[in-house]
Parts: structure tokens; sequence; C-alpha cells
């Protein structure tokens, strides 16, 4: 999960802002020196080329393995694949355009720490392309008392509203929302893989969050979120049953990604339900294209999705107020600098699909 371009992580969950041993010019930020560190003293070989990464493995007085690794670090070849961490999440590697991703797909044991299944952090050329906020403050008074820790600000989807979670405190989260992966599959020959997950933290109003990831050889990811009744679905969970009238019902959903602060542009197109983001990184334009699928053709006629745009706490683009925490990312304790908080708000009856899809300049 170590970009090999910045040393950067996911910031995924609590971030306190600690580093216990900080015994390397290297910034906070990029783990390799202790990756570095630890797999020559536990492995007796080396997890990056020499750099300056090594200060701490000098400091800490270890002997140099045989044999030196190669840089590989600008590997253009190679397959899609992906690395399993049962219970926790799923990375996701597309080496074809130096993109990664980080899936949170979690099976709770123990206290969560943030509201946030199927979130997904998408690295590129070194660039953190779909973030995680972070923490910024654990006891400051409303609004950051810990407040980045809810659903609405990850890069998932939210219905009514709603955490995933009942949020009991700072640290507490009640009713616990499990994930598991329902479908994976890799393409032969390497060329792409498919990822689909879901968790039942809409459970109580009879609604399932599942989500696909898909990439190919060609760099494009696409991300398919669908809200699902669970009278829909081929296995329901045993003790939820299904509600009278659910069919037409009317959800309120929102899709949620939070962004650099990059220069933007939108272009919506209201009569086949698409908009269009464009982002200007160090590198070129990024294409985020967000389509929607109402549930019949008849509720397309009815249906006026709302996309908004935040940035810092202020409205960029659409007319309700922006949360205070809305377009902030914290990289570590007790910092916080702005982003774009991109998202597509939605009233329709279900189910219901958004389909995202992430395009990068060519090499």
């Amino acid at each position: 999960m170590i970009d090999p371009k910045t040393g950067r992580a996911p910031n995924l969950g609590h971030n306190d802002g600690a580093l216990l041993q900080p015994l390397a010019s290297c910034a906070f930020h990029d783990f390799r020196p202790v990756a570095q560190a630890a797999s020559i003293a536990f492995l007796g070989e080396r997890a990056y080329p020499t750099g300056p990464w090594d200060e701490l493995t000098h400091w800490l007085g270890l002997s140099e393995p045989e044999h030196e690794k190669s840089d590989d670090s600008e590997e253009s070849q190679g397959s899609p694949r992906v690395s399993e961490f049962p219970g926790s999440h799923i990375v996701l590697h597309n080496p074809r355009n130096h993109s990664w991703a980080l899936f949170r797909v979690a099976n709770f044991s123990t206290r969560p720490a943030h509201a946030d299944q199927l979130h997904f952090d998408l690295i590129w050329k070194g660039h953190n392309v779909t973030q995680d906020a972070g923490t910024y403050l654990y006891n400051a008074s409303y609004p950051w008392d810990n407040s980045l820790a809810k659903t609405q600000i990850h890069n998932t989807l939210t219905i009514e509203e709603r955490d995933q979670m009942t949020r009991a405190g700072r640290f507490l989260w009640l009713d616990w929302a499990q994930a598991r992966v329902v479908h994976q599959h890799l393409a032969e020959g390497g060329t792409g893989f498919e990822l689909v997950a879901q968790h039942d933290g809409y459970r109580d109003i009879g609604v399932t969050h599942r989500r696909a990831v898909t990439s190919d050889q060609t760099g494009t990811w696409l991300i398919e979120d669908s809200l699902l009744m669970e009278a829909n679905q081929q296995k329901a969970q045993p003790n939820n049953q299904h509600r009278p009238g659910q069919e037409n019902r009317i959800y309120r959903s929102r899709l949620h990604w939070l962004l650099p602060d990059w220069s933007w542009e939108i272009e919506e197109n209201e009569t086949i339900f698409q908009t269009s983001l464009r982002i200007r990184s160090p590198h070129g334009w990024l294409n985020l294209l967000i389509g929607i699928e109402p549930a019949t053709l008849e509720q397309s006629e009815n249906i006026r999705p709302v996309v908004e745009l935040v940035r810092g706490g202020e409205n960029l683009l659409g007319s309700e107020p922006a949360s205070p925490t809305a377009g902030w990312i914290s990289p570590t304790y007790g910092y916080k600098i702005p982003a774009l908080s991109f998202a597509i708000r939605l009233e329709s009856r279900l189910p219901l699909v958004f389909r995202s899809q992430w395009t990068f300049p060519q090499n």
C-alpha cells in the first residue's frame, strides 16, 4: 500500500500524526524509511533500491543485505493484479498506467474507526486522485469533533443522508456495517479485473449498497454503485424481511468523490443523466464521467440529479448551504488543506445505478 513514487500510503482511518522514531530526513508521510528498515531487519532484503530512505537503516546499525534490489518503481509493464487483505481491504494494481487503488471491504471484529465501507482511494502517478480526508481533530468543538469519520466525507454512496453505522460518540460506532466480496474475476492473460463487494449498513431500511470496480489494460477505471432493495437480491440477509410498499418509496441518495484542489470544469447532460468533471493534474486533464441508470424509463422523466462542488467548506456549485467539514483533507493531525468535494444527489425509486468512469492522459 506504499506508493513507490512518493512513499505515501492511503490516509485510512485515524491518523494521530505519530512518528515514534523520526530518524530519517524524509517527510512524515513517507513510509519508505520504516518499510526499508523493517524489510532488511526481518527479511534480510531491501524493500526499495538504495535512496535517502536508507537513513533509518543506518541509524539502527542494520547489516546491508547481500543483494541490491533493482529499481522497478518506474514499472510500465506487467498485468493488473489484486491483493486481498481479508476482513479489511483490497489493493488493486494496474501497472499499465501507474495506477492503483485501495478498496475498503471490512468485516469488523473490533471497533471501527470510520464509517467508510466501500470507500475507494485511487492513486495515479503518485497523485491521490480520490482521497480519504483523514482525521484533523478528535476533541475540538462541533463541527470538528472527529467529524471526518462520517460516511458522507468518504468516497462512497450514502442514502437518506445517513451514516452506515450509528454514531454514539467521538470514537464509538454502533450497529456495525459489515462488508463482503460478492464476486472477483481476473481476466484471461491478466488484461484486467473485476471485483464486486457490498455492505449491509442500510439493512434497517431494506437497502444494500453494492460496488463493482473494474479496470483493464487501457488504464480506465469503472466504479459501478448499485442501490438494491433486498427483494431484488438472490440471497437476502436472513433477518431482513421485504417491506410492503418498498417498491414505490422515494429514496434520497448521494454519490461523493473527494478530489485534489486542482482546476476543474463541469459539463452536465440532463437528457441522458450524465455529468462530466475534468480536473487538471500536473500530468494533464483527468476525466470523470458519471452516468445514472434509473429503475424504469418512466421514472427517468421525473428525476433531477443535483450536482454539488464544495471547496474548503464553501460552495463552488450548488444551491444548498455547504457543510463546514466538506472539501477538506487532513494530511496529518491538526492540519487541514482545501480539497474538492464533488457530489451528485438524487431522489428516486430503487434499484438505482451510478457509473463513475475515470480516464487518464495516455503516455
